[in-house]
């Protein structure tokens, strides 16, 4: 689900907020599909020069970016098209394992760097 934020000056770009999902059981786990049509719909929010914010459960463990070479490919497809991951530490822990696999996502860099700042950190 998406929806489009106008700004009152014509002059700026729209911000685009989308929910995503990526099932976890077959047939419709498919990453590479999944990818497509992501993929495509940044694509196009790029082209037209808009700000984006996507957001959802992704089924995709992020902190298997070096040891799963899909996992590995779509993050690298993300930054090639200058989306950004806020979330860089586990959404779902257990007594034993710790993932992240619920995404959030902009192209906005402003918000990025305004995001990762780390109050537990501090």
């Amino acid at each position: 689900m998406f929806i489009e934020i106008t700004e009152n000056s014509k002059q700026g770009p729209n911000t685009i907020i989308g929910v995503i999902y990526r099932p976890n059981t077959q047939h419709d786990a498919d990453i590479d599909i999944f990818c497509t049509f992501l993929f495509d719909i940044i694509d196009i929010i790029t082209n037209e020069k808009n700000r984006c914010m996507l957001m959802g459960d992704c089924n995709i463990d992020l902190l298997k970016y070096n040891s799963h070479d899909k996992t590995t490919e779509y993050v690298d497809n993300l930054f090639s098209r200058g989306i950004m991951s806020l979330i860089h530490y586990p959404t779902r822990l257990t007594h034993s394992t710790a993932t992240l696999i619920d995404h959030m996502y902009t192209n906005n860099i402003s918000l990025n760097s305004k995001w990762n700042y780390c109050h537990r950190c501090s």
